[in-house]
């Protein structure tokens, strides 16, 4: 009985290692497959992006039938390092722009405007696409445009970029606060690279982490007020020059630049005209990037008063 147990537990034991011996010789092709996987699951081409802009077009146009675009940011699996206009960038992120299309196999070149987007690769039957890194070649309201063989045709729609910066100002006719017109939710650097403020709940509780006294060129600000119509929390308080319309009357609140703590947004007032004479404090606006991505020279258009 002794024997017969030792036996089975022999003949077990046989089994087990047999079955892992199979496992292992079955490991490298196993291995390989999900590692091609993963590395095109991770590829720039085809990796889930985050959407910044996008059309909605249905409508076929043009010689390549072509439907509607987007615009994603992707994370790149290694650095790239480039060399654009003259110097060397390190790249760990790019835009990826996709064309679709009822068929558009073949086309060899994407263009925005007059740019040329090289390294076009196809996505199916359907979609090409192209990596950007130059992110200053994007420009609101840019044609985008396919060519082939057969020649070149543009989308129905043009490049809608989102607005990357706006003032942190309110009115009265606007009635909201300061904070209610941004989506994004912080943090927001300087010019400097030092946080000026982790959240919008920050803003408005009067607890910014330092002041935004930097111009938009980098330059430290001196003594200087910055617009803002609101009061100690961010809401309306009615002294906004007519709506900021007015550059000849009345009074606008406004916020000490190089301020920190309470009353930051209101503690200062200052006629709608502006300053008169050399010499007289400087008029700015606080502007504030509404997405965590941003694009060249993309402000908000503000009132001609402004």
């Amino acid at each position: 009985m002794s024997e017969h147990s030792s036996l089975i537990r022999v003949l077990t034991l046989t089994c087990l290692l047999i079955a892992a011996f199979d496992s292992h010789t079955g490991w490298p092709a196993d291995a390989a497959l999900s590692t091609s996987q993963e590395a095109r699951m991770t590829s720039p081409q085809v990796v889930q992006g985050k959407v910044i802009a996008q059309g909605d077009n249905k409508r076929p146009a043009g010689l390549h039938k072509l439907l509607t675009y987007k615009l994603e940011e992707i994370d790149l699996p290694a650095p790239v390092e480039l060399e654009i206009r003259l110097k060397k960038e390190r790249f760990t992120t790019a835009l990826r722009l996709t064309i679709y299309s009822e068929s558009i196999q073949g086309a060899y070149a994407i263009w925005l405007d007059d740019v040329s987007l090289p390294g076009v690769f196809g996505l199916g039957p359907r979609a090409i696409g192209t990596l950007i890194y130059d992110r200053s070649i994007l420009r609101d309201g840019a044609v985008i445009s396919v060519q082939d063989g057969r020649g070149l045709s543009s989308l129905p729609e043009l490049l809608k970029l989102p607005q990357s910066f706006k003032a942190l100002i309110t009115s009265a006719a606007l009635g909201t606060n300061v904070i209610d017109r941004f989506v994004f939710d912080g943090p927001w650097y300087r010019r400097d690279g030092l946080v000026f403020a982790h959240n919008k709940a920050e803003l408005i509780a009067l607890n910014e982490t330092l002041p935004l006294n930097l111009a938009e060129t980098g330059q430290y600000l001196g003594f200087a007020l910055a617009l803002t119509g609101a009061n100690t929390g961010g809401n309306p308080n009615g002294l906004d020059c007519a709506n900021w319309t007015s550059t000849t009357s009345g009074e606008g609140f406004s916020s000490v630049v190089n301020w920190v703590g309470p009353n930051w947004l209101s503690n200062a007032g200052t006629l709608c005209s502006g300053p008169q004479f050399p010499g007289d404090v400087a008029i700015k606006l606080m502007c504030l990037s509404d997405s965590d991505v941003l694009f060249h020279d993309e402000f908000e258009q503000l009132p001609s008063a402004l």
